[in-house]
């Protein structure tokens, strides 16, 4: 588990996204959960950062048991 805090508009969202995209890159299946922005929000972010995020795994949520739910899936 990462904590990753900081100041709004900082970053924090892209550099997560980023090392995401590297890390599926290399093979890791990664999830990308986010409690306060939307999937085309956080699809965005990835056409801005030109990555592929066809296959990156997003899950828009903020009840604990669907995100269990999808992390076991």
């Amino acid at each position: 588990v990462i904590l990753l805090a900081g100041e709004p508009g900082i970053g924090k969202s892209t550099l997560m996204l980023q090392m995401l995209l590297q890390l599926q890159q290399r093979g890791q299946k990664t999830l990308y959960i986010s409690g306060e922005e939307s999937l085309q929000q956080i699809k965005n972010r990835a056409d801005r950062l030109r990555s592929p995020a066809d296959n990156l795994l997003v899950l828009a949520e903020t009840e604990v048991e669907a995100i269990e739910y999808h992390i076991e899936k």
